[in-house]
């Protein structure tokens, strides 16, 4: 059909009923990129390129998604995410694409007339953290499509795998696409395969680099790459490119790939432009919220009792099980110390490293379990180690104000310093 033809570039056999919005894909970041974005999965859309990554959402985000696509069609979708602590993290969509007028014709050629094609399609999936650094996620995607006046629907579903041996080293690994045939079809499946790195650069700068690739038999497979370089967590710009292993017969400029983006505050504003040489251009935009995390900063003192260890922390509160007779009781301020000078070590504080140590372990997404250790960590001369579980609690949560700027400050007065 016409409308996939417009997607895929190449029209097959086994590729005749696969579920087209569900590789469309539902961000402009990741097109940006070059749809590399197997290995990089850190937001909702991750539920269309490795749902394994939902688990590591840091934050509620819903957007809207639009594709002015080709030939006059465009595609919408609503898009969700939530993050469940224990649970993992789950998204769903909705999406709609409009084809626009096609012509019908008969064998002969001749002209019989227009008509419109229009896509629906709604998809779920989940992610959960099953082992230090290894997550699993699956997705599935329901569709329905209007050709003329007949209705084909489909399901199909993803499976999907996020290694993270290092906190800014990310290998996946997805097989999309299996489910039952349609009207005598088999839908078209693929293996894909990504990694990325992120390069913390001086102070606010960073810098993503993203790898995948895909082999989708009897289809086309494809190699792709990109970039995205950020500064302050707020401004950023994006390339990517993609290389088709197979001739797919279209000139004019293409495979190339750029875009942009802006969060401000809890606003997430995305563009992408996507070239596909003779047929056109496509122009995505995704608007997105993203929900606070009420638990960035903690404005009371917590009493600890240690062991065993009792924490009270509102409005989050936390506990240790307890292990024998209370032996001594420290108060602990959990403010971070000045950026200016050295931490000043607190020995009774090497009492609760322990605990805290097993908070984060049990609690590896709670930004708030990484900032206590991190300050527990400081506060007993171990400063690498305190920074490094502070980068994570601001990786976690992002819109922790008070810690971005203290790393600001500390960076700028110890350039030298971890």
């Amino acid at each position: 059909m016409l409308p996939l033809f417009c997607f895929s570039q190449t029209v097959t056999t086994t590729a005749g009923l696969v579920t087209p919005l569900s590789a469309l894909g539902a961000s402009a970041r990741a097109d940006g990129m070059g749809s590399a974005f197997t290995g990089v999965a850190d937001d909702p859309s991750a539920l269309f390129f490795n749902a394994a990554g939902l688990s590591g959402l840091p934050n509620a985000r819903l957007s809207l998604n639009h594709n002015s696509y080709l030939g006059g069609s465009f595609e919408e979708t609503f898009l969700v995410g939530l993050p469940a602590g224990d649970l993992g993290g789950f998204s769903g969509a909705i999406q709609y694409v409009l084809w626009g007028g096609l012509e019908a014709r008969d064998a002969n050629g001749v002209l019989l007339g227009t008509f419109d094609d229009n896509d629906l399609a709604l998809s779920i999936g989940w992610g959960r953290e099953f082992g230090k650094g290894f997550s699993l996620g699956a997705a599935l995607h329901g569709t329905q499509q209007k050709v003329v006046n007949s209705l084909y629907t489909g399901l199909t579903g993803d499976l999907g795998l996020l290694w993270t041996p290092l906190p800014d080293l990310k290998l996946g690994l997805v097989y999309a696409g299996f489910g039952p045939g349609v009207s005598g079809q088999t839908p078209a499946s693929d293996l894909k395969g990504g990694a990325s790195c992120l390069l913390r650069l001086e102070q606010d700068k960073t810098l993503l680099l993203a790898f995948s690739g895909s082999y989708e038999p009897n289809g086309v497979s494809r190699l792709q790459g990109g970039i995205e370089a950020g500064y302050r967590k707020n401004f950023f710009l994006r390339a990517g490119y993609q290389q088709p292993l197979s001739d797919n017969q279209v000139g004019g400029f293409q495979n190339f790939t750029a875009g942009a983006g802006i969060h401000i505050d809890s606003l997430v504003l995305d563009y992408a432009y996507v070239p596909y040489g003779d047929l056109g251009t496509s122009h995505r935009v995704s608007v997105g919220y993203e929900f606070p995390n009420p638990t960035s900063v903690i404005s009371k003192p917590v009493t600890v009792q240690a062991p065993p260890v009792t924490v009270v922390a509102p409005p989050a509160p936390m506990s240790v099980p307890p292990s024998g007779p209370p032996k001594s009781k420290v108060e602990v301020h959990f403010e971070l110390p000045g950026s200016t000078g050295t931490p000043k070590v607190d020995a009774q504080a090497s009492t609760l490293v322990g605990p805290y140590e097993k908070a984060a372990e049990e609690n590896p997404g709670n930004s708030l379990a990484w900032r206590n250790l991190g300050i527990i960590y400081l506060k007993t001369g171990q400063t690498a180690l305190g920074i490094q579980c502070l980068e994570q609690a601001l990786h976690l949560n992002p819109n922790d104000q008070v810690l971005e700027k203290w790393f600001e400050e500390y960076r700028a007065k110890h350039p030298d310093k971890p």
